[in-house]
């Protein structure tokens, strides 16, 4: 007990509190008893009985009885014919000895196994496990350390003899890990793995057959697993090569994760199995290989990056599928064709179409580039995603196309090439199909969506498809001045569409002075309707090759292929569109804006569907007009279009007097019957000419309402209705049935 016991509740702050912890402090730590009772009359156990057993020899050391050893408390134990003993509870402490041996001795009790157990749970040396002995063998600590064997190389794995349950732990590297020893027939295993990275047979079981060492793995492969090394100018490829060997021997789908910079200096892997690759890895290429990667079954890939260093893909493409596939946040760049004509193709990434997955995601793809040589038309081909091959006979298929970045994929030209072999090389495409088996009319099942993706400096066409449908949404085009010389080739189309459709929306394609359009979008066998909506094109021109048409679209199929054309604003652009063959479809053209033009449409009638114009605001540069620059014109062959054409709410503007050089002073020509036209301006801006006119030739049934032209010239036409409308000028040749009513003109006929 203490001194003063004042009873105080804890916390208390009373110097007599104080002294009383000071003795109680004193009897915890050096009694020799098993308890001390604090100041409220709590008993505690002391420091020796908290610590368990002691014995009575120096630092506690237990001692084997004999008499005179003095036992101060009941946890002080002596030992005697392989027991311990200790004071009893009837004991006197301190208890000393006598000559009375401990087994008869009352005042001494056994204490049984309470000291094995408490050596049998101390991890100290000696303790523990080696206290405990294997059946006709060593200790548990000894057996359980021999069956796992620490080696810092293969060969020295392999020298082993070790049996079944047993654990390699090897440290080598990058060939580094943890084999477990398993039963099994492994000989074909053994044959695969060549390099020993996955399975190693050991001395007495060379060939596999009964067991092997076997390397645990956490769910993905590794290039680091088949021996890769990212030690500058090491050749990584045969690693990824050997895990794909071994992926396809094991037959099943596989994660491969990589975190290195990896060099390929030769062929990279083929995949049989489906493939899901990860980590942030980038492969760099430093000479022409056949490929970097090639997936036979499905693939997954994200956040991978390869640099082809300006190399060549000898098979035609960084990255080949045969299978689904699904790319995102990877980066291709800097893919270059040869010279010599060996590479004919050269894509980032070539697929053949499957019903399965196919996207290519937040990509970003730079620089792939082909060479050319001036005369063949097989050469020269390059991009960035490339879908070829044949379909499947039925079934619906989706690629999609998004958030992709693609910039600078041209053809290179051989040294002092003219601008004609330039233009017969040209053949780099950012997204191209091209289907093998067309006579299973893909074009209704199989569909591409380019949505939100960023093309710069793609030389010839954004988009070339063949037999399939393509929707574009939100995609951009920007070409800053000075990136290819004027003196070169530059954008052929903005796209190239064979038997299948178009839909472009919500685009905006912004180029410069160097960008030329051979013609925008070119149709071809098309065989359902197209539309473009709210689409911006911006200074379509090229000084250098003027003679080129450059158009919106271009229908050179004879299907009668509807068209409809929202919501166009166009800068530079010569024409929306020009029909020259008949046969053409309905085209419904609203809402367009034109500046610095030549002509809104040109449309051969014969055998058409017809057309209508609805809200358009053209401005029309036209100095010395011809046939292919009168603002609107309709021309005749091979009977009348099915429907009549409407002309609505349309304000033709030129800027620049047109002249008669050529013999088309015209702003509009018209020669189709039944022409309806109302709320139309023909006027020109001040100091432009006289001659923004309307000519009117063989167009029985037609009239003019609400309109209004410096001149109207009609020709050889029966039952004309112009009224409401205003000219400066009214002429007229072989014209019958004329009515002309409440015009604002000089010039009427009876």
């Amino acid at each position: 007990m203490t001194t003063y016991n004042t009873g105080n509740p804890i916390g208390s702050t009373d110097p007599r509190d104080l002294s009383d912890n000071a003795q109680n402090f004193d009897n915890a730590v050096n009694a020799t008893g098993d308890t001390w009772t604090d100041r409220l009359g709590v008993a505690r156990r002391t420091l020796r009985s908290a610590v368990g057993y002691t014995g009575t020899g120096t630092d506690g050391a237990i001692q084997s009885y004999a008499a005179g050893l003095v036992l101060s408390g009941y946890n002080v134990i002596i030992l005697y014919s392989g027991e311990f003993y200790r004071p009893s509870a009837s004991a006197t402490l301190p208890y000393t000895t006598t000559s009375t041996l401990p087994d008869a001795d009352g005042n001494l009790v056994s204490i049984g196994d309470a000291n094995l157990r408490q050596d049998l749970s101390n991890n100290a040396s000696g303790s523990g496990a080696a206290l405990v002995s294997m059946e006709s063998g060593p200790s548990v600590e000894v057996a359980v350390l021999d069956r796992v064997i620490r080696v810092t190389s293969i060969a020295a794995m392999e020298a082993y003899s070790a049996p079944v349950g047993y654990v390699f732990i090897l440290n080598e590297g990058g060939r580094s890990g943890v084999f477990d020893v398993i039963a099994g027939d492994f000989s074909d295993e053994v044959v695969i793995d060549t390099g020993k990275y996955m399975v190693i047979p050991l001395a007495d079981n060379l060939d596999g057959s009964l067991k092997v060492a076997k390397k645990r793995t956490s769910g993905a492969l590794t290039p680091e697993n088949f021996g890769a090394n990212e030690t500058v100018g090491v050749d990584s490829a045969p690693a990824f090569v050997r895990l794909a060997e071994w992926a396809n021997y094991i037959n099943s789908p596989v994660n491969v994760l990589g975190s290195e910079t990896y060099k390929f200096s030769s062929d990279g892997p083929v995949f049989d199995v489906p493939v899901r690759i990860s980590g942030n890895f980038k492969v760099e290429v430093s000479q022409d290989i056949s490929h970097a990667f090639k997936f036979t079954d499905s693939v997954v890939a994200k956040n991978i990056e390869i640099d082809f260093g300006n190399f060549a893909a000898l098979s035609g493409a960084a990255i080949k599928t045969e299978g689904s596939f699904f790319f995102q946040d990877c980066r291709i760049e800097n893919l270059a064709g040869r010279i010599d004509s060996s590479t004919p193709a050269m894509y980032m990434i070539e697929s053949i179409p499957t019903l399965g997955t196919m996207a290519v995601k937040d990509c970003r793809f730079k620089n792939a580039t082909n060479q050319g040589d001036g005369i063949l038309t097989n050469t020269g081909f390059t991009g960035f995603l490339f879908l070829r091959g044949n379909v499947p006979g039925s079934g619906n298929m989706f690629f999609d196309i998004s958030g992709n970045t693609f910039d600078t994929c041209k053809t290179i030209y051989e040294v002092g090439a003219t601008y004609s072999e330039m233009k017969n090389d040209m053949d780099a495409d950012a997204i191209r199909t091209f289907i093998d088996n067309s006579d299973v009319n893909t074009y209704t099942r199989l569909t591409i969506k380019s949505k939100n993706n960023t093309f710069l400096r793609c030389q010839k066409r954004l988009y070339k498809i063949n037999h399939a449908r393509l929707v574009v949404d939100g995609d951009i085009s920007l070409i800053e001045t000075g990136d290819v010389s004027l003196t070169e080739p530059g954008m052929a189309y903005l796209g190239q569409i064979r038997d299948g459709s178009l839909e472009i929306h919500n685009s905006n394609y912004d180029a410069t002075v160097r960008l030329e359009c051979f013609t925008t979008v070119n149709i071809t066998q098309i065989q359902k309707e197209n539309k473009i909506t709210n689409v911006a094109y911006r200074d379509f021109r090229n000084p250098t090759d003027i003679g080129d048409r450059n158009r919106l679209f271009a229908d050179t199929s004879t299907g009668q292929t509807d068209w409809t054309v929202n919501d166009i604003r166009t800068e530079g652009l010569n024409t929306l569109s020009t029909s020259t063959a008949g046969g053409a479809g309905f085209y419904k053209l609203n809402n367009i804006t034109m500046r610095a033009a030549k002509s809104l449409l040109q449309y051969e009638c014969g055998g058409s569907k017809g057309y209508s114009i609805n809200n358009a605001d053209c401005e029309f540069n036209v100095s010395d007009g011809n046939a292919e620059e009168i603002s609107l014109r309709d021309t005749i062959i091979n009977g009348q279009p099915e429907r009549p054409a409407i002309i609505k709410n349309v304000l033709f503007v030129d800027t620049v007097e047109r002249t008669s050089v050529n013999g088309f002073p015209y702003a509009i020509d018209f020669r189709s019957d039944n022409i309806r036209m109302l709320n139309t301006e023909i006027r020109y801006l001040v100091g432009a000419g006289s001659l923004s006119s309307l000519r009117i030739t063989g167009c029985t049934g037609s009239s003019i309402q609400h309109s209004s032209a410096e001149r109207i010239d009609v020709r050889d036409t029966t039952n004309f209705t112009l009224s409401h409308s205003s000219y400066a000028l009214l002429t007229q040749s072989g014209v019958t049935g004329l009515r002309e009513r409440n015009n604002d003109g000089s010039f009427s006929f009876s």
